[in-house]
């Protein structure tokens, strides 16, 4: 019979798991949604340019700033992470 020590580390382990596996698919789909988005905008601001609308393009490219913004700062996190794997990495290579 296992203690109740190594119960409880097992059942937190999992909890930090099933945690992490649910934020990565939440961060996912707000990265899908962003990059949709983008998208769109590419898509309909070739639209207005086409029918020459000026203020349709002057809305069109306020919105595109704000995706630029939005996938900027989703290309700064997934930097962050990948150098902490990187470091995660090398601390353990470094152990052997």
């Amino acid at each position: 019979m296992k203690s109740i020590g190594a119960f409880l580390r097992n059942l937190r382990a999992k909890k930090e798991a099933a945690d992490s596996t649910r934020e990565s698919v939440e961060r996912g789909r707000r990265e899908a949604e962003i990059v949709a988005r983008a998208e769109l905008l590419k898509a309909a601001l070739a639209v207005a340019d086409r029918l020459g609308d000026p203020e349709q393009i002057k809305k069109l490219v306020e919105y595109a700033l704000v995706v630029d913004c939005e996938l900027q700062e989703m290309n700064s996190v997934n930097a962050a992470q990948i150098a902490r794997v990187k470091a995660l990495v090398e601390t353990v290579r470094g152990e052997n």
